[in-house]
């Protein structure tokens, strides 16, 4: 009995055992990009509004500011957006 035990255990363990994987051959296929907001920006000159959710920032346009209307969240990123900064041209 307590042979089996051991030769199952010890070929649990080697059935556990996997190579290394490549990592470079990683890609990104999707992700759930909305979540918390850190982070908001402000271009009162065009009256627009640039609020991080997650890792997307929306584009808002704040012109009726009882109604902001938005306008993108086509921005992505890869991590959570911690800091915005807007500049006008």
């Amino acid at each position: 009995m307590k042979a089996t035990v051991l030769i199952s255990c010890l070929s649990l363990l080697l059935v556990g055992v996997a190579p290394a994987q490549d990592s470079l051959n990683c890609r990104e296929k999707g992700s759930w990009p909305f979540g918390p907001s850190y982070a908001v920006a402000n271009d009162a000159s065009r009256n627009l509004t640039f609020c991080g959710s997650g890792a997307a920032v929306y584009v808002l346009d704040v012109s009726n500011p009882a109604a902001p209307l938005k306008l993108s969240e086509a921005i992505r990123t890869r991590g959570v957006v911690q800091g915005l900064c807007c500049t006008s041209p």
